[in-house]
Formats: C-alpha cells, sequence, structure tokens
C-alpha cells in the first residue's frame, strides 16, 4: 500500500548531507533574492527619507516613533496617547506588537521611516520562507513555488503599501506558519510542540490584529470541519483542533478582552454592514492588481478541480476553504455574507489574504505518489512551474507600486505654520479623511499641537462625537461642528479642500471668533488664540438617546446625552430644563419611567420620540410612560391638521420608500394629527404624568427635518425645546494653569468661580472608562458631556490629575492569560514527559 506524502514524509531513505542541505539552501537563497529585488525601492531608499506611500502608514509610524520615544525613557507599556482624540488609549484598541515591532527597526534603521520601509518586504521575507517549512508535506519545489508567489501576491501588495495597513502586514506574514502548525497539531506531528507553536502563532496574530485572528478562528474551525467530512481526520482531532482555538483565544485575554469595548465594537453594526456593502472584493476588472488576484484565484481554482481526482482530503478541504474565502469576497455576494451574525466584526476583504494561503497549498499539494525522493513527477513539476509563474505576473500588476513617495508640501506647510504661531493647544483637521494619515503624524510631529482628530477613530472615545462633527459637516451643519471641535479645545481649524468654496463654514467659523486665515494650496488654517482651557457646561436641554445627535446638529444649544437613560442620575437630570428622548436604551423600562417621573416632580419638560425604543416583549412595539408607538408607512405626506390651521410639512425624503414610523397612542390631548385608514394618527400630543404634560413626537419627525430642514418641522421643534436653529451656546472658559499632557495622564490647575459652583465643568479630555480623576488629591466621580470628561467642584483653586490606568476588566483579563499559560505548559510537560517515557519502555529487549 502506498503511503500519501501529505501524512508522512515523502522518503524515509536517509540522504547524504549535501543533499540535505543544498534544497534548503538553494530555497531560501531564492526566496530571498525574490523578495530583495521585488521591494528593492523600498530596501534601498534613504531611511530618513523613505516616506510611505500608503493611506494608514503615517499614522502607524507615528506610534511607533511615540512609543519609541515612550522606552527611551523608561516607559514601556505607555497607556495613554495624548496627542489624538483629545486622548486615546494607545494599545486599547490598537494591537501592540506591529507598533513594537516598528519601533525597534527604528532604532535599527536610525529612523522611523526607514522602519516603515523594512517593515514590508521583511514581513513578506518571513512570510515567504515560512513556506518552506512545508517542504515535507510539498516537497522543496513546490514549498519554493507557493513561498515566491505568496511574497508578492497582489492583495499582501496592495495592503501593504497603498492601505499602508502595517498591522494586517505582520498578521499576514504569520499566516503560513499557522496553517502549518495547526495541521501538525490535528495529525499529531511532533506533537504537543506543533501545538504549543499554533497557540504562539495565533496568539501573535491576535496581537497584530484583533479582526485577522478572529478571522483565523472561523477558518480553521470551518477546515476542521470540512476536512473530518473529507475523512481527513477523526472527531478527535476536531476536538483538538476546537479545544486549540480556545485555548489560544484565552491567552491573549489580557489584551483582547478590555479591547472587546470600545473601537468598532461600538460602532452600530448597521452602519459598518452599509459601509462594507459599498466596497469591492477581489473579483474585479477595476484595476491591474484586483484583476491579477481575481485571476490568479481564479486559475488555482480551476487547476485543482481539473486534477481532482487522486487529491487527497487535505488538498481537496483546502480547496473548498479556499472557494469559500473567495465567494466571500465577491462583491455580488456580500450581502448574503453580511446578513450572517458578527459579520460586521470579521469584514469579507480581509478574507483575501487567507484565500491564497489554501489554494497555494492546496495546488502544491502533490498527488498520490508523486513526490519521490528526485522531488516529483512531470505533474508536480509543471503544478510547481504554474505556480511560479504567478510571481513575476503579480511583480508586473503591482508595478510602480512597491516605492516610497514624498511628504505632501501642503499639509507640510500648515503644520509649520503652526509651530510658530505662539498661543494655540489643539488642531482639528476638516477633510472627512480626504488626506492620507500624514496629516495627523504632521500635525504633532511638525506643527506642535495636540489634536481633536488623529488617525483612524474606531479605537478612540471620543469617536462617536466626531462622527457627529463629520456628519454636521456633511450636511451643511457648519455652526455646530465649528462649535464642538471648539468644545474638544480646537484652537486652530484646518479646512480640506472639500470646503475650499463652502463661504458657510468660513462664516461659521469667523462668527465664533476664529480669523487670521492663511491659505496653503487646498488647505486654509483659521485660528482662535487661546491656551488649554475648560468650560461651565451651558447646557440647559439635552437630547438623550441613540438618536440625540440628530437634534443637537440641528440645535447645537441641545446637548446630545448618553444613549442609556437609566446612566443618569435624578441629580443629573435635574441640570436640564428639557430633556428630549429619542431611541434610548435602558437597563429596565421600570427604573427608566421611575427616574423620568422623578424629574418631572422636580418641574422638568419631557419630550419623547418613541422611535427606535425597546420594544415590550409581548406587544413588540415600544411602550413608554403609557404611551405605545404603532408602526405605519407612509408613501406620502399626509395633510395635517391642528386646532386652529391646517399643518403642512415638507415632502417626505424619497431616500426612505416608503417611511416607516410611529404613531403615539394613548395620549390625553392630540395637537397635530391625520388621518389613517379613516383612523386619527397623532403627530405630535401629549399625556399627563406626575401632573405636568409629556409631550409625544410621532412619524420620525425629527428624522424628517433633519433630512429635508423642512421649516415648519423645525419651527416646532425650536418652540418644543425653547432654542433657535444654529444658535451656538456661549461658554463660560477656565483657564488651565501648569497644564501637562503625557502617557500617565494630564495634571493641571483650574479655578471655578462662585457662580460655577455645583454645575458641570467641562474638561475637554476623552471621557475613557479607564481614567481616573483627582481633585485636590482626591479621586472623584466624573460623569461625561458629549463624550468628554465632566466634574463638579466648589468654588476656588484646584489642582486636578486625570491619571491613565488599566481598563476595568484588566485584571481578571491577566489572571485567564495566565492561567491559560500555566495549564498549557503543564500540559506540555507532562505530555512531553509520558513520551520520553514510552519511547524508553519501548528500547527495552522483550
Amino acid at each position: 500500500m502506498s503511503v500519501h506524502p501529505l501524512t508522512e514524509r515523502a522518503s524515509l531513505r536517509p540522504k547524504p548531507v549535501a543533499a540535505r542541505f543544498l534544497a534548503p539552501a538553494v530555497s531560501v537563497i531564492v526566496v530571498v533574492v525574490f523578495v530583495a529585488v521585488a521591494y528593492r525601492e523600498l530596501l534601498l531608499a534613504d531611511p530618513a527619507t523613505a516616506y510611505p506611500t500608503g493611506w494608514d502608514s503615517w499614522g502607524h509610524l507615528f506610534k511607533a516613533q511615540y512609543l519609541a520615544d515612550e522606552i527611551s525613557q523608561g516607559r514601556v507599556y505607555p497607556a495613554l496617547l495624548p496627542w489624538w482624540y483629545d486622548g486615546l488609549e494607545l494599545f486599547r484598541y490598537w494591537s501592540p506588537l506591529p507598533i513594537y515591532v516598528l519601533a525597534a527597526l527604528g532604532r535599527v534603521a536610525g529612523s522611523v521611516f526607514g522602519a516603515g520601509a523594512w517593515f514590508i518586504p521583511l514581513a513578506a521575507a518571513f512570510g515567504g520562507l515560512s513556506w518552506l517549512l512545508y517542504s515535507g508535506r510539498l516537497g522543496w519545489l513546490g514549498a519554493t513555488a507557493a513561498a515566491l508567489a505568496w511574497t508578492v501576491w497582489p492583495d499582501h501588495v496592495w495592503v501593504a503599501v497603498a492601505d499602508g495597513n502595517l498591522p494586517r502586514v505582520l498578521s499576514t506574514a504569520l499566516l503560513p506558519l499557522i496553517l502549518l502548525t495547526f495541521l501538525d497539531s490535528l495529525e499529531l506531528r511532533r506533537w504537543p510542540w506543533s501545538g504549543l507553536g499554533f497557540l504562539l502563532a495565533l496568539q501573535l496574530v491576535i496581537l497584530c490584529h484583533a479582526m485577522i485572528g478572529a478571522m483565523v478562528c472561523l477558518a480553521m474551525a470551518g477546515f476542521c470541519l470540512v476536512y473530518w467530512f473529507m475523512s481527513g481526520v477523526s472527531y478527535r482531532a476536531v476536538v483538538r483542533g476546537a479545544a486549540l482555538l480556545v485555548l489560544a483565544v484565552l491567552g491573549s485575554s489580557w489584551w483582547l478582552v478590555p479591547s472587546l469595548t470600545g473601537g468598532i465594537v461600538s460602532i452600530p453594526a448597521s452602519a459598518i454592514r452599509e459601509a462594507i456593502l459599498g466596497q469591492a472584493g477581489i473579483f474585479q476588472l477595476v484595476e491591474p492588481r484586483a484583476l491579477a488576484a481575481g485571476g490568479m484565484t481564479v486559475l488555482l481554482l480551476v487547476l485543482v478541480l481539473a486534477t481532482w481526482r487522486g487529491r487527497a482530503p487535505l488538498s481537496k478541504t483546502l480547496w473548498v476553504c479556499g472557494l469559500v474565502g473567495f465567494i466571500i469576497t465577491v462583491p455580488a455576494l456580500l450581502p448574503l455574507y453580511m446578513a450572517l451574525p458578527l459579520s460586521h466584526l470579521i469584514w469579507p476583504s480581509r478574507f483575501a489574504s487567507l484565500v491564497p494561503l489554501a489554494l497555494l497549498a492546496s495546488l502544491a499539494c502533490p498527488r498520490e505518489g508523486e513526490l519521490g525522493a528526485l522531488g516529483g513527477g512531470r505533474s508536480y513539476v509543471g503544478v510547481a512551474a504554474v505556480i511560479i509563474a504567478l510571481a513575476p505576473v503579480s511583480v508586473f500588476a503591482t508595478q510602480g507600486m512597491v516605492e516610497v513617495g514624498e511628504r505632501d508640501p501642503e499639509i507640510l506647510a500648515v503644520s509649520r505654520e503652526l509651530s510658530s504661531r505662539a498661543s494655540g493647544w489643539r488642531v482639528a483637521l476638516f477633510d472627512l479623511s480626504h488626506l492620507t494619515s500624514q496629516a495627523a503624524y504632521d500635525l504633532t510631529d511638525e506643527g506642535g499641537r495636540e489634536q481633536v482628530y488623529g488617525f483612524a477613530y474606531q479605537g478612540a472615545a471620543l469617536g462617536p462625537q466626531l462622527v457627529l462633527i463629520n456628519s454636521a459637516l456633511e450636511h451643511g451643519d457648519f455652526a455646530y461642528a465649528v462649535d464642538r471641535a471648539w468644545q474638544c479645545g480646537a484652537t486652530d481649524i484646518v479646512i480640506g479642500a472639500r470646503w475650499l468654496a463652502a463661504n458657510d463654514l468660513m462664516e461659521a467659523a469667523t462668527a465664533q471668533g476664529y480669523d487670521d486665515p492663511a491659505r496653503f494650496g487646498t488647505l486654509t488654517l483659521v485660528s482662535r488664540p487661546a491656551r488649554p482651557q475648560a468650560y461651565v457646561s451651558p447646557y440647559r436641554v439635552a437630547a438623550i438617546g441613540r438618536l440625540a445627535g440628530i437634534i443637537s446638529m440641528m440645535f447645537p444649544e441641545v446637548e446630545t446625552g448618553r444613549a442609556d437613560i437609566t446612566s443618569y442620575t435624578s441629580e443629573e437630570l435635574a441640570q436640564y430644563e428639557t430633556i428630549f428622548l429619542t431611541g434610548v436604551e435602558w437597563d429596565s423600562r421600570d427604573s427608566a419611567e421611575e427616574l423620568v417621573r422623578d424629574y418631572l416632580r422636580g418641574g422638568g419638560r419631557v419630550i419623547v420620540d418613541l422611535t427606535r425604543f425597546p420594544s415590550d416583549t409581548l406587544s413588540n412595539r415600544p411602550d413608554f410612560l403609557g404611551v405605545v408607538g404603532e408602526r405605519i408607512s407612509l408613501t406620502e405626506m399626509p395633510a395635517m391638521e391642528a386646532a386652529d390651521r391646517s399643518v403642512v410639512f415638507a415632502p417626505l425624503s424619497k431616500e426612505f420608500d416608503p417611511w416607516v414610523a410611529l404613531t403615539p397612542q394613548g395620549l390625553d390631548r392630540i395637537d397635530i394629527s391625520f388621518l389613517c385608514f379613516g383612523q386619527t394618527a397623532a403627530v405630535l400630543g401629549s399625556r399627563a404624568v406626575e401632573g405636568r404634560d409629556v409631550q409625544f413626537v410621532g412619524i420620525n419627525l425629527p428624522y424628517h427635518a433633519y433630512l429635508t430642514r423642512d421649516p415648519e418641522a423645525i419651527g416646532l421643534f425650536a418652540d418644543l425645546l425653547g432654542v433657535e436653529p444654529g444658535a451656538v451656546p456661549d461658554r463660560q472658559a477656565l483657564p488651565l494653569g501648569g497644564y501637562r499632557a503625557g502617557s500617565s495622564g494630564y495634571s493641571f490647575s483650574l479655578v471655578v468661580p462662585e457662580a460655577a459652583a455645583g454645575r458641570k465643568i467641562v474638561l475637554p479630555f476623552a471621557a475613557m472608562d479607564s481614567l481616573v480623576v483627582r481633585v485636590d488629591g482626591v479621586e472623584v466621580a466624573a460623569s461625561s458631556v458629549e463624550k468628554l470628561v465632566a466634574i463638579t467642584a466648589g468654588p476656588g483653586l484646584h489642582l486636578i490629575r486625570l491619571e491613565a490606568g488599566p481598563a476595568p476588566t484588566a485584571g481578571i483579563s491577566a489572571i485567564v492569560s495566565a492561567l491559560t499559560g500555566l495549564l498549557v505548559l503543564g500540559y506540555a510537560v507532562t505530555r512531553r514527559g509520558s513520551v520520553r517515557h514510552r519511547r524508553k519502555e519501548a528500547s527495552l529487549p522483550r
């Protein structure tokens, strides 16, 4: 019976020493030389001026430079990056390993730009050389062929050089090692060391890119099941594989679990799915690299299918997995994938890294009896030749992409202008991310300014507020955008090319004290000279709930509150004259209703829009304070009637047809209504609660007003809220004396005037759950105002310190990781001992 080379060594006959070392030496040299030639522009560039061309590269390099500076001062794991987003936890969202690797390379290269240039070819070489470890399964020729194709696969090059996603570059380089150690673990090759190798490799991937780590876990779980279905492994191997995946996740929980709060996890799944459905996949005919990647993938699929007979279960399993990964990235089929649970957390484009891994290994796998002592038969050599031919095709498809770039002179000029201005604190960049991440680098490195924005807001506690500012810019709510930038501490605003002719934006900035405009090509800089400062909260009206932002953008005097009404205390709510509830969340409806009743008893005014309120379990309708929301569907705005007049609202937005909304039922009085199927449907009415009228708004009128800027609807809300549309709040500034910012937090002095005693003081620092606030050395409970820290203090001078501490779940997560490590190590030692004992017994004479 022939022994298949995929499950046993191709040949057990001893070879001469020279023969054993010749093939690996030649393979290593070929891979290294090929990578050096393919990436020569990056390797030969002057490290001091090897500026990246990738969209995200500058942001990663800035963090690496910051980390290197911190390490040089003895701070090995800095908690805070104070330069971006009014304070950012450096490693709370972004995986730490790539940043440390870049920082280390920067010391060797003498420049962080040199580190970025070297990082890409070194990662490619590592990934390619990892393929050579497959020689026992694929033969040296097959392993070398796969290595060459892998190092310049078009999607890999695009991600590294054009996207500049350096964490993904390093995680992709680890994928061949992960697959090999996982296969060895399933087949008990070199066990338990193969299992330990897999655990280490997967944890490294998670510490490079959490989403890629999640994708690997999902892919390996699927691979196990398909391999078992193909009769390649037993069910015990499947259980062993699943256990390894769980242990790897538990082992990395010291970093992973704290990072699962905030960041991309906090972004609404619907918003992510909508953005992803607009992306293109790997198979598209719009540019050479995409055409090459798609065409090469189809070629690999067809070649394996054409040689299906005689292929081992492993080869077939890899082909199936590669096909599934390819299908996920096809644009026409994205809606099917995005309908799956958690698909918004594992983006389909990420599977493009796994597709070549599976298909190259599948095609390179020799068929029955092909791989012998001399390296293989004709079909084996032919397949290897085809794979090798893919390498120059990839190089051709990505030509002109692998090169260093130039520093954008406009961004550099703005940054140097900022550094020359004596007064100033933070800068906000109004460009909707049209500029590369060079702006995030230069505005701080050259300009010396902290930034309201930065690079990749997903990990920022301030992120939701920045989304609102960007939405305001897109919809023309410029007064709101400028005001909230000022609230975040922006003494300078850089206006991007998109707003060059937007006179309304310049007028809004000028009206709020920003002047001295300076033009630098397509960029305009305006400034409002000021030192670091806090503010007495000016808000007397708050909108609370997930939809609160649309109210604040139309009425900047309205505070955007938190989504969960039960996160407020009665004392907090008592500071507002009016609260507007829209899309609220709660721990329990009873708690939410009691909180609102207590607020009403204190004399507050309440307006309710039941849109996106939690639905009652039995009726499947929102129910709050005795009023129920009934769903209706409108194709046009109906004729409205009030007590003494007809009300004419603007036509409904055609973006949503039909317009599905709620009309409140159970009201004591109806002020505005229309007929719906012969029944009276309320648009505005009230119900008496605790002796006061609570206003209820129907048909999702706030969102209609936001989309259409219907003057009738906006005027209605202005009357209800008691504020003017577009009017900004008048803030009382409180200077921060002796201001200092660093990786451990912030410190400053603050004088609270008599009139502000007991009122909320807004400190323009991101309200992170790990931040400890001390006033005069005493820890105090802080709240938040629009994602910024808020405190109350008595009159007089106070010394305040905001300390960056560990995440709330950091302690238990570290314990879980430590216990997992001890468990795995203990198993490995005992397992190794039992293996040695069995070998010793087997060697004894019988």
